[in-house]
């Protein structure tokens, strides 16, 4: 809040909670009365996932992951380790991901826990820093044989194939979590926000699998949504 301060010395500031900052900024933009919602990113203050009810009068949070070394982070490691080494590069990794077969994902799967809820958590307490995720790109290459990628090396059909590993692992634990939150609330409208909504090739997999009758993905699902919700 520094650099706000400066420029509004005599501001009152208040300060929003991160994941329902994201759930409020879609759901004002979307067309429903009333909606479940889930939220998944990088990490909020401390956590990776929440869900919960939203209508035009009350936000509901009905359960979270609280620890910050989850799906979204668990996307952007491997990001990291394919040699997209700017924040943001994620959606390069999706696009890889047609092109090859999901054949180490038992081998990635070997890198976090997770249970019938979606309940997702990296092995490692790594955080959202290079330094912290380069210091485990050894893991990955364990686990696959393959070593990490620098940015301007040769893309072999062994990264794409990551690729498509990380993508098939990312969409079997959102589809966990979507049924989850479907028991939990009952509800037939579902917001799909957080950084992580912003895949779309997710967003179609929950249209086309039935679970919420409507799905909406807020057209700034990212953090650039986050000042919208907080308004």
């Amino acid at each position: 809040t520094r650099p706000a301060r400066a420029l509004f010395p005599h501001a009152l500031f208040h300060y929003a909670w991160h994941h329902l900052t994201h759930v409020a900024g879609a759901f004002h933009t979307s067309p429903f009365e009333r909606a479940a919602f889930l939220c998944v990113d990088g990490k909020g203050e401390d956590y990776s996932a929440s869900f919960g009810t939203i209508d035009g009068r009350n936000l509901h949070l009905v359960g979270e992951q609280s620890y910050e070394n989850g799906l979204g982070m668990f996307y952007t490691l491997v990001t990291e380790y394919l040699g997209f080494h700017s924040f943001g590069s994620e959606y390069k990794v999706m696009g890889l991901a047609p092109y090859g077969r999901p054949r180490f994902s038992d081998a990635l799967a070997r890198l976090f826990t997770t249970d019938a809820a979606g309940g997702f958590r990296l092995c490692a307490p790594i955080s959202m820093t290079l330094d912290s995720m380069s210091a485990a790109w050894p893991d990955i290459a364990k686990v696959t044989g393959v070593p990490a990628r620098a940015p301007a090396a040769p893309l072999t059909q062994s990264h794409v194939d990551i690729a498509a590993s990380l993508q098939f692992i990312f969409e079997a634990e959102v589809l966990k979590m979507v049924r989850h939150v479907r028991s939990e609330t009952g509800e037939e409208n579902l917001l799909f926000c957080g950084g992580c909504a912003q895949n779309c090739v997710m967003a179609g997999r929950l249209r086309d699998s039935g679970i919420f009758k409507r799905v909406f993905n807020s057209p700034v699902g990212g953090d650039m949504g986050t000042g919208l919700g907080g308004a």
